[in-house]
């Protein structure tokens, strides 16, 4: 992913993690994102992520055909939850930040590969249950609950949860989860793909060993 973006042109790179969360603190807080149309209230729109197609979906290019390559399935569901765009404070559109594929970002803020394997993020990976945020939607009514653990290197739930941290599972945020040790050699996935839950604070931190067919990523510059 890293070296893809920078194939582009040489002032592109991977979206890091800093630049995501700075893109999701400003979408959380556009009324505009909520179902009430009030900031903090309701839940945030996220889509697509009920497996309904059972594909990754192109965008529009017309920002306001938000339901773009949606299916039946949306008819059967809360309207508010199936929207596959976001608004930033200055009007612009983003597609798919919160389902559609998991997003690879660079968890080192650097904007090539520079100390990437070796950063590490937790003391280890003892950890203890924690109720931070718990799954949202039907599909997922079991959901594993977030983990509490030992940051280093700069990382605290501070810089990776909402602004406002009483939002649970009734506001779409979605959570953090693990299948390793969370030393070195982690990946940063964001969002979820389409084959249940998502939202734009989700965080998987997964093995580099690991290869998903539902994962892409996103080129800033």
């Amino acid at each position: 992913a890293i070296a893809a973006c920078k194939s582009i042109w040489e002032w592109y790179h991977l979206i890091t993690e800093n630049e995501w969360m700075t893109i999701s603190r400003n979408l959380e807080q556009v009324p505009a994102n909520w179902s009430s149309n009030i900031t903090w209230s309701g839940y945030m729109f996220n889509w697509h992520n009920n497996s309904n197609p059972w594909n990754i979906l192109t965008g529009s290019t017309n920002d306001s055909d938000w339901l773009f390559w949606m299916t039946w399935w949306f008819w059967n569901t809360a309207f508010a939850n199936n929207k596959r765009t976001l608004s930033l404070s200055n009007w612009k559109v983003i597609w798919d930040l919160a389902g559609n594929v998991w997003e690879h970002v660079n968890k080192a803020n650097s904007l090539d590969w520079t100390n990437f394997d070796n950063w590490t993020i937790m003391v280890s990976n003892v950890c203890t249950w924690a109720t931070w945020y718990y799954s949202f939607g039907s599909w997922d009514s079991s959901p594993p609950p977030w983990w509490a653990c030992n940051w280093v290197n700069w990382y605290s739930y501070s810089i990776i949860w909402p602004k406002i941290t009483s939002l649970n599972s009734d506001n779409g945020i979605w959570r953090l989860y693990s299948n390793t040790a969370m030393l070195s050699n982690n990946i940063f996935y964001r969002g979820r793909d389409w084959l249940g839950g998502g939202g734009i604070y989700m965080l998987a931190i997964w093995a580099d060993s690991l290869s998903w067919g539902t994962t892409g990523f996103r080129c800033a510059k």
